[in-house]
This record gives C-alpha cells, sequence and structure tokens, in this order.
C-alpha cells in the first residue's frame, strides 16, 4: 500500500503532533488540516483518520479563535 503522504507531509504532520495547540500559526493550523483531509480521504475506513480530522480542525478553529482576540484587543 502507497503512502498518499509526500515524505514533507508525514514530517509536518509528526511536527504537528508534537507541538501545543497555542504554538501553532494560521499558516500551520490550515497546513495540518490539509493534511488531515488528506489521510480521511485515503484512510476512511479508520477511526483514527477522523480523530487526526477533529484534533486538527480543533487546533484550526483554536487559532483562528486566539488571533481573532488579538485583533479585537489591538483595536481597542
Amino acid at each position: 500500500m502507497m503512502n498518499p503522504l509526500t515524505k514533507e507531509e508525514a514530517k509536518l504532520l509528526k511536527e504537528y503532533l508534537d507541538k501545543k495547540v497555542e504554538d501553532f500559526t494560521m499558516e500551520e493550523a490550515e497546513r495540518f488540516l490539509e493534511i488531515a483531509r488528506k489521510v480521511v480521504l485515503e484512510y476512511g475506513d479508520r477511526p483514527e483518520a477522523y480523530k487526526l480530522h477533529i484534533y486538527a480542525t480543533f487546533v484550526r478553529a483554536s487559532t483562528w479563535l486566539r488571533r481573532r482576540k488579538a485583533e479585537k484587543k489591538e483595536k481597542r
């Protein structure tokens, strides 16, 4: 069975899984979610694929909220 992820994506996935949620940039969170979607498309028959996607979605939402709060704070 071939791996649907490139070597770079596999390396990034490992880095993202080891990273704290509050340390993600918006670009990293978007990329993490992209990779998670790719995993679900290939391994949709496995619960772990969906768990990864849920976690990546949480990371993106958390990162977006943190950025949004910072923007509002700057406006004040």
